[in-house]
């Protein structure tokens, strides 16, 4: 009896070995990479398109795109990579939801680090989450990619030191998609001076984004970003969008002048 148990234990330790032997070899694929579409996409040779998890470049035409995805190109285009998945496979897009690997390099967190795109949760895979975080954060303190500072000086003083976030409403009552209005942000001139905003833009952690138009910011006056349809004035503006902004579950707002120079950040 005791033999037929220890069989069976020696049976089981075998079967459950041999499962994550393999599902650990499932989480890894090597491919070639045919094509480079953004700061965070590319295509494989056999035609499969990839998403690096865990991040999130800048879009066509928002600052920083064209260096990001030129140093993903430099990095991986036309070589061999190691694919790593997580929880969850793919995205809505058919999307391969992957940590790419270049000789022992990871290549989702060195784009973090050096400044090519933010640390970006992407569903379930959270594997390196708080390794994405403190890249950023090392990113954001050495000022250096998407995180270099506005150079607008405006008597002397950085436009840095003028912007408040008095209000953030990023939780509309009911439905938010049905009550944009009732999801907003309040920004406060702190300095003497008025601030010509035309050509700045607000925008979120998945890179919705905001471009003021024909708006200066009166000194000690603040303003309001509502998400949803109006008439714009000097205390109110309005996103026009047909669905909410802001994540309830956490996100960011980010504030950067016409030249893409970082100015502000709230993060919640």
């Amino acid at each position: 009896m005791k033999n037929k148990k220890a069989a069976f234990i020696l049976a089981l330790f075998i079967v459950v070995f041999l499962y994550l032997l393999i599902s650990n070899g499932q989480r890894f694929q090597e491919a070639t990479v045919k094509r480079v579409i953004d700061g965070d996409t590319l295509i494989l040779e056999n035609g499969d398109r990839v998403r690096l998890i865990g991040i999130n470049a800048p879009e066509k035409n928002q600052f920083y795109y064209g260096e990001a995805k030129e140093k993903l190109k430099e990095m991986v285009e036309g070589k061999v990579i190691l694919l790593e998945s997580d929880r969850v496979d793919k995205d809505k897009y058919g999307r391969l939801l992957r940590y790419v690997y270049l000789n022992k390099t990871n290549v989702n967190l060195y784009l973090v680090l050096n400044g090519y795109a933010i640390s970006y949760p992407f569903e379930e895979n959270e594997k390196y989450l708080k390794k994405f975080e403190a890249a950023e954060r090392i990113a954001k303190d050495e000022k250096i990619g998407i995180w270099v500072p506005s150079k607008i000086f405006i008597n002397n003083e950085s436009v840095i030191n003028c912007f408040n976030v008095t209000s953030f409403h990023w939780d509309a009552e009911g439905n938010d998609n049905l009550n944009l209005n009732d999801e907003y942000v309040t920004l406060q001139n702190l300095c003497n001076f008025p601030i010509n905003l035309s050509g700045w833009d607000i925008s979120d952690r998945s890179n919705k984004e905001y471009i003021f138009k024909n708006f200066v910011l009166k000194p000690g006056k603040n303003f309001t970003l509502y998400s949803g349809k109006g008439n714009d004035n000097e205390n109110s503006i309005f996103w026009g969008r047909r669905n909410s902004v802001w994540y309830n579950g956490g996100d960011a707002l980010y504030l950067r002048d016409t030249f893409g120079g970082f100015v502000i950040e709230k993060s919640y």
